[in-house]
């Protein structure tokens, strides 16, 4: 794109060929000796900015911003960004085998680069049948949620929407930065201390390592039964991690509704849910986890039915 800056361009029309640039610099240089290191530091900018993809006119500005018309005349900075300045050309096939294969760029082989090309994954036609209404719609995408949680007791997905319009999602799992539960064993010494004469899984198997606990919630470990030994578990529940995307992303939650893949809310949830004034709930299921997440419920005003489409 021939942009032409503040009307010099013409001026320097001479100075296009292979060795332009070095002309412009050395004509200058010549002239005015004490400007030679400040020509040098433009060229870097230029080189910068072309692996930055910037437009001539950024390039020119971004120059700007550093010298001053007094150091270095209009007409040569306008000159040399002509001259020097050549956007990289982007190769969308190496960006997308470097993303695939984790490489830098300069690592991609076209092996690699035709490996991706001759995938063909049919994602531009849906074999089933649409969805019916919205609950399903919304249902369909909690269970999506729900597959991405690490959870080794049971997945649950939620979300919020507000006028048919997804603004949250959530998932039950461990906090940012945790890990999972059942390595709990192996890095906690005083959850270990507390609880290991309390394993029932293979309790006679002498493993100090615990390596037969992998991949087992540790509730179940101790045969825990529904609300025995809450204290063990430190995941955040998918109606709370909703909740907290609102918060981290300065969404309001209230007045929404949350769908998601279970009963009734626990008490700690329900509090969340009345306090950030979401204004229903859908489940799958109107059993409830303890007697006090129902007493909240009773004497709140959040409504709460069935995914209508549940028989």
């Amino acid at each position: 794109m021939n942009l032409i800056l503040d009307g010099l361009y013409d001026q320097h029309v001479k100075y296009l060929n292979s060795k332009g640039a070095e002309r412009v610099i050395s004509d200058f240089a010549d002239e005015n000796p004490n400007c030679t290191k400040d020509l040098y530091s433009i060229t870097n900018i230029i080189k910068t900015s072309a692996i930055c993809r910037f437009t001539y006119r950024e390039c020119y500005n971004k120059i700007r911003e550093k010298f001053t018309h007094e150091i270095i005349p209009n007409s040569i900075i306008v000159a040399v960004v002509k001259i020097t300045h050549r956007p990289n050309r982007r190769n969308i096939y190496k960006e997308a085998a470097a993303y695939k294969y984790q490489v830098s760029d300069n690592m991609v082989t076209d092996e690699m680069i035709e490996k991706i090309k001759d995938v063909n994954f049919d994602s531009y036609s849906i074999n089933e049948p649409p969805v019916e209404n919205w609950d399903e719609y919304f249902y369909n995408i909690c269970v999506q949620v729900a597959r991405h949680s690490k959870c080794l007791s049971r997945r649950i997905g939620a979300i919020l929407v507000n006028d048919k319009r997804i603004i949250a999602a959530g998932y039950n799992g461990p906090a940012s930065g945790i890990v999972r539960c059942d390595r709990r064993w192996e890095i906690d010494p005083v959850f270990t201390e507390k609880y290991k004469d309390k394993i029932i899984i293979n309790k006679y198997i002498n493993d100090p390592s615990f390596e037969h606990l992998k991949n087992m919630c540790p509730r179940r470990a101790v045969g825990a039964k529904s609300g025995e030994y809450l204290d063990m578990c430190l995941a955040v529940h998918a109606e709370e991690n909703a909740i907290l995307m609102c918060a981290r992303s300065t969404t309001e939650a209230k007045d929404t509704t949350m769908y998601m893949t279970c009963g009734i809310p626990c008490k700690l949830c329900m509090n969340k849910i009345i306090q950030v004034g979401i204004k229903e709930i859908v489940v799958t299921t109107l059993t409830v986890y303890d007697d006090s997440s129902l007493y909240l419920l009773e004497n709140s005003s959040v409504k709460i039915r069935l995914f209508d489409f549940i028989k």
